[in-house]
């Protein structure tokens, strides 16, 4: 076990093992709670080696002296070893997380998990022969015999201990997918369906004082999900628990929670939640405090919340802060405003102030367009967890592409967690997101039931993520048939709604039609997809749409939201699937977009590998399914070429094929020019490689370049013999450091 190097942990920690050449899959347990499992499937697919890590987060187990364990099982059996680690800091006293027990339909008697009171969720089910297992998770990624391409029925199960009091007891589950039930002590308290944003459920009356069952029934399987199957399509439907659970006690009237908006000229609008059980309107005394980042109070006042009966979202409420620090992406500033009410309660939400507008077919910032911007989209796929990244590796994942040069990103095809937005806020990054409607027809985007879960989505979306400042614009949905009748129903009404809910952020839905949308008119700015150079023939055609683009839907600022090609880790050749062609695909893309008028920018696609399904290929010649390898990082987070070269300063000019003829041996002068695209002095080094059956006069040479300078590169290639294979190439690298280059050029031959 090479990581974790300390027994002190705390936060999000990382478990790297080293193991034999002939392990084929790693479980993780802390304190025999099996957290994940790792297999050798990604290295077999790519051929490449595997690596065993993955990450822990602290906060999922109580704070205290745990055993990490580790077992593998190789082709001679199974290897096991553990360290005693402590965690400093863990879950909060409301925290379901940790310890549960799972089981799949395959485990129990048919019909267990069925009808009004199935026999599963009863407080005395024995469950002692489940595999007990982490929440938060994706079943999925625990244990590999849970991973099923058309979905999973299963049922969790953890007893909880209720002290004897008058306080609502309510269950509070951030992400379940995709159809839940909950149960107390056999009785259905709630139900959820669609995945990823929260459900707050009352369930005081199913509680008694002393041991209380908890069960939750999740079902992703394709016949449950009906239309929105299609999900499976772009990308692995992770089932489960897939982030926190809790129990949380509020007195009979209470603001459970609120959200905060601010806008550059210093309004500031809070939005209070509100749950009460008294039967009768309720009012709350509360101070309001506007904190700056230095903790100084900047805006100290008083008020009176009323909270109507039941489950609500209430009245907001209007502040004003006089010249607050803005938040934009060069200095993202934010305040924390605190309410702390009469009976001591209190509740913090952090905000910045800012405004976004679409103006004279620019999107404005503060008042400033925002131009050409690099992005990327993102999806929550990490090994051995899933779509359940815990806080501390979002924050880290988000941070290393701010620091790369990344400023926009949409986290495809749903929504996000509350962390990586707060990583955005963080760091000064726009965020683009979405509602999880992606590749339906037209007919099926106007159905009631699609119509009904988009307003559903949209809603608890908006309510629990308003006050990121990072988040620019909403979308309701990418690449569904929006050049078909029905979709323009859908586009309309959908946005529509959204701009009832959120009218200070534009809406968009991302479109794959371009030139044959039919819903532009409902759209603030476009947001397409266009793989020129993938499954469009040449790179110059996503000039070519975005100029008729320009003229079909005029006055509107566009953002290329996908862009990419598939690339296989080590793969090698100059084609298709290799690192080089989607190094080139980023090339061409930087040069040919440069400089675009009422361009907000490109998002590449994707940050990273993650797993689509067993028949994926995403117009790969030589595919590896399950994954999808158009990301820069692989799905072990290593940098490929095109990671590279996409913020490289410098680039080299491309050279045609050496012509080699006659008698051997031969020489030939090559000649490339290297030139500095930046204001500022680069350096670095270039690494010459000879085709087989050459040599050269140089291997490794220094560069440096003035700002906006360029200097010719001429070296000799001599041919002592020449071999036609296929494959038979040099390469030139022009290397700023291990983390950027240039473009290569190939020394491609051509024998006569």
């Amino acid at each position: 076990m090479t990581e974790p190097a300390t027994t002190q942990m705390r936060g999000t920690f990382d478990v790297k093992v080293t193991a034999p050449a002939d392990a084929t899959s790693m479980c993780i347990y802390v304190d025999g709670v099996q957290t994940s499992e790792l297999t050798n499937a990604y290295a077999i697919a790519t051929k490449n080696s595997p690596v065993w890590q993955t990450v822990v987060s602290t906060t999922w187990f109580h704070p205290g002296w745990h055993t990490l364990r580790v077992v593998a099982v190789t082709d001679h059996g199974q290897m096991e070893l553990s360290r005693r680690v402590q965690f400093a800091e863990g879950a909060s006293a409301d925290s379901l997380n940790g310890a549960w027990r799972f089981a799949s339909a395959d485990d129990l008697a048919v019909g267990a998990m069925q009808g009004e009171h199935p026999t599963v969720v009863d407080a005395a089910f024995r469950d002692e022969a489940w595999k007990q297992v982490l929440v938060p998770n994706s079943i999925d990624a625990v244990d590999s015999r849970w991973m099923r391409d058309q979905g999973l029925l299963g049922t969790y199960r953890r007893m909880f201990v209720v002290q004897a009091t008058k306080d609502e007891l309510y269950l509070h589950t951030e992400s379940c997918f995709w159809s839940c039930r909950y149960f107390v002590n056999g009785k259905e308290v709630g139900n959820a369906q669609g995945g990823y944003l929260p459900r707050r459920m009352r369930i005081t009356a199913a509680v008694h004082p002393g041991v209380n069952s908890l069960a939750v029934i999740v079902d992703s399987r394709a016949s449950t999900m009906g239309v929105f199957n299609r999900l499976r399509y772009y990308y692995w439907n992770y089932s489960g628990l897939l982030q926190s659970i809790s129990l949380e006690h509020m007195p009979k009237a209470a603001v459970t929670e609120f959200r905060a908006q601010g806008a550059a000229n210093g309004d500031l609008t809070l939005y209070p939640f509100g749950a009460n059980a008294s039967g009768v309107s309720a009012q709350l005394h509360a101070e309001v405090e506007v904190l700056d980042e230095h903790g100084g109070t900047a805006l100290k006042s008083t008020h009176v919340f009323t909270i109507p009966a039941g489950q609500s979202e209430m009245e907001p409420l209007q502040l004003h802060l006089d010249a607050p620090k803005l938040w934009d992406l060069e200095a993202p500033h934010r305040y924390t405003v605190r309410l702390t009410f009469s009976d001591g309660r209190t509740l913090e939400e952090r905000t910045g102030f800012r405004d976004i507008r679409i103006q004279d077919g620019d999107l404005m910032l503060n008042g400033k367009p925002v131009l050409g911007l690099q992005g990327f989209d993102r999806h929550g796929d990490y090994p051995g967890l899933g779509k359940s990244q815990p806080d501390g590796l979002a924050d880290r994942e988000i941070k290393q592409l701010h620091d790369k040069g990344y400023r926009i990103f949409r986290p495809a095809h749903y929504p996000t967690t509350t962390a990586e937005l707060d990583a955005a806020d963080k760091y000064g990054m726009l965020v683009l997101e979405e509602i999880n409607v992606t590749g339906l027809s037209g007919t099926e985007l106007a159905s009631p039931e699609v119509l009904a879960f988009a307003h559903g989505q949209l809603e608890r979306l908006i309510a629990r993520d308003r006050s990121h400042p990072s988040i620019f614009a909403w979308s309701v949905g990418n690449e569904n048939r929006t050049d078909q009748p029905g979709s323009d129903v859908y586009v309309r009404d959908v946005i529509g709604y959204g701009k009832s809910l959120d009218a200070t952020r534009p809406f968009t839905e991302v479109s794959a039609q371009l030139r044959h949308d039919i819903c532009y008119a409902w759209m603030d700015f476009l947001a397409v997809n266009i793989y020129a150079g993938w499954y469009e023939p040449k790179f110059s055609d996503v000039v070519t749409e975005l100029d008729e683009l320009e003229k079909y839907a005029p006055h509107k600022p566009v953002v290329i939201t996908e862009y990419g090609a598939e690339a296989v880790a080590n793969r090698m050749g100059l084609g298709k699937g290799t690192e080089y062609y989607q190094a080139l695909t980023v090339d061409q893309h930087n040069r040919l977009l440069k400089n675009r008028a009422h361009f907000i920018g490109k998002m590449y696609w994707t940050s990273t590998e993650f797993v689509v399904g067993p028949k994926w290929d995403g117009g790969n010649p030589n595919p590896v399914p399950p994954f999808h390898t158009k990301g820069l990082l692989t799905y072990y987070r290593q940098p490929k070429l095109g990671w590279r070269v996409m913020f490289s300063p410098i680039e080299m000019d491309a050279i045609g094929a050496i012509s080699v003829s006659g008698a051997l041996p031969k020489q030939h002068k090559v000649r490339i020019v290297l030139r500095n695209r930046e204001d500022h002095a680069v350096q670095g080094r270039f690494l010459i490689t000879a085709p087989d059956g050459a040599t050269t006069s140089v291997e490794d040479m220094p560069f440096a370049l003035a700002p906006k300078g360029e200097m010719e590169l001429a070296f000799d290639l001599t041919f002592n013999k020449v071999s036609a294979k296929s494959g038979n190439y040099g390469m030139v690298r022009a290397v700023v450091d291990d983390d950027t280059e240039a473009l290569p050029v190939p020394l491609q031959i051509e024998v006569k």
